[in-house]
């Protein structure tokens, strides 16, 4: 089994490369900015470059385009931005992809009408400044393949970078990674 570890608006940083090590397992990161590494100040930083030089089309194509190449079957793990785009595919997508696992895909909220055609867990934060997560996560629940669930922390609470990075929410992900891994031939 291959794993893909897919970005956030952060991209490639030290703190996933960090937390895929921790996770040992062979996995490829997949970013916006093609592996190079921005080394933004804060999350206005990253997301004011991410939407004027990259957008979310785009990074999905980038994503898309990796899903098609693969010739094993993969799991991915998906973060924010990323997690979002793996979800939008997940519909369309011929790829090998066996099952997903993503975190706070807040953009999931434009594509509710998506109907994946492998085992997706999706897990959000507490709450969302632009939509009301538990009448999302209700809906989606209903959706064959898909597992919505909560957990009490914010956004970006998985990334060392964030204003919300929680290090009791991170390593309660880090347990969720894992179980998914071992269910998943880890």
């Amino acid at each position: 089994m291959h794993y893909l570890v897919i970005s956030d608006i952060f991209g490639t940083t030290d703190a996933l490369q960090s937390l895929v090590g921790t996770l040992d397992i062979k996995a490829t990161i997949i970013d916006p900015y093609c592996g190079q590494s921005m080394h933004f100040a804060d999350e206005h930083e990253a997301y004011t470059y991410f939407t004027e030089n990259v957008g979310h089309d785009t990074y999905q194509q980038t994503i898309a385009k990796h899903l098609n190449s693969v010739f094993e079957s993969v799991a991915v793990v998906a973060f924010s931005v990323g997690a979002s785009a793996v979800w939008a595919l997940s519909g369309s997508t011929t790829a090998k992809v066996c099952c997903a696992l993503c975190f706070y895909g807040s953009q999931i909220r434009h594509f509710r009408d998506t109907k994946p055609n492998f085992p997706i867990q999706l897990w959000f934060p507490q709450q969302e400044p632009h939509f009301d997560v538990d009448s999302l996560k209700n809906a989606l629940q209903l959706t064959p393949n898909v597992q919505a669930k909560t957990l009490p922390y914010l956004h970006g609470f998985m990334n060392r970078l964030s204003a919300n990075y929680d290090e009791e929410g991170y390593r309660l992900g880090v347990e969720l990674i894992q179980s998914f891994l071992n269910e998943n031939n880890g």
